[in-house]
This record gives C-alpha cells, sequence and structure tokens, in this order.
C-alpha cells in the first residue's frame, strides 16, 4: 500500500479549521487548476457515517467515487475511506493539532491502492502520487489565503 502525508500550519484555532474541513463544499473550491471535483451526492456537513459522492476529472477520464466518513471527531480528526471508484484501496485522515493559541498543524495522510487492470496501466501509483503532491500544493495555497 502506498502512503503520501503532508504537513500545514495555518494561523487560525482548531475548531474554526475543523468547521471548514467538515463542508464538502469547501473542498471543491480547492480544487487546482486541470482538476474538477463535482459533488453528486453529500451532506452539507460531515459526520461520521455519512456518504459522499462525487466526480473527479484530472486523472484521465472522469471517475467517481464514494467515500464514507468512518470518523468525524471535533474537533481534531476526520477520516474518509473509498467504498466506490477506481483505487482498490483509499483511506484519508485528517489531523488537526494547535500548536500555539493562534496556529493549527493539519497532517494529512494517504494510503492508496492504485487500480489494477487497464486503468492501473494510466493511475500508477507515481501519477497518483504527483496528482496529491499537485493537488495538496495548491490546496495549502488556498487554504493559506483563506486563513491568512
Amino acid at each position: 500500500m502506498a502512503e503520501f502525508e503532508t504537513r500545514l500550519e495555518l494561523a487560525t484555532t482548531v475548531e474554526d479549521l475543523f468547521d471548514y474541513l467538515i463542508r464538502p463544499a469547501n473542498m471543491v473550491e480547492l480544487a487546482p487548476p486541470g482538476t474538477s471535483i463535482r459533488l453528486i451526492n453529500a451532506p452539507e456537513i460531515l459526520e461520521t457515517g455519512c456518504h459522499v459522492e462525487f466526480d473527479v476529472t484530472g486523472l484521465g477520464p472522469t471517475q467517481r467515487f464514494l467515500h464514507e466518513i468512518v470518523e468525524c471527531e471535533r474537533p481534531g480528526r476526520i477520516v474518509e475511506r473509498q467504498l466506490k471508484g477506481p483505487f482498490r484501496s483509499f483511506h484519508h485522515e485528517a489531523e488537526l493539532t494547535r500548536v500555539e493559541a493562534d496556529s493549527v498543524l493539519l497532517i494529512d495522510r494517504i494510503r492508496f491502492d492504485p487500480p489494477g487492470g487497464l486503468v492501473g496501466l494510466l493511475l500508477t501509483e507515481d501519477r497518483i502520487r504527483r496528482f496529491l503532491e499537485t493537488g495538496y500544493a495548491h490546496r495549502h495555497a488556498e487554504m493559506r489565503l483563506v486563513f491568512g
């Protein structure tokens, strides 16, 4: 299983960042140029046990995903896993930790198994890793603008 981790420190509170991250519409806004995320079916606010269905364009043909939020604990942890989608497995954990009174560290950990078959010839581990690196670099830049 491949692993990807990224860290971002923001000048905000754990509660404010958590409130931002549990709104799927905000994640759509953070998509980098050349990537499109379209929500198909999602709650306004994430909670444990809910499902989020969305399309992603940017890794070849548009792919449909269905994720389950397996853990959503205020104020500092959100865990999701793919139920349906192109990956053999996909698990994303977002952990928020207060660093100082006005600073939060966001750690995103992703574990994934690339697709098999013909799709796996296009969506290799290296290509997925580059996609994640580019996407999270853009996401971090946008979040710095949101939170100053």
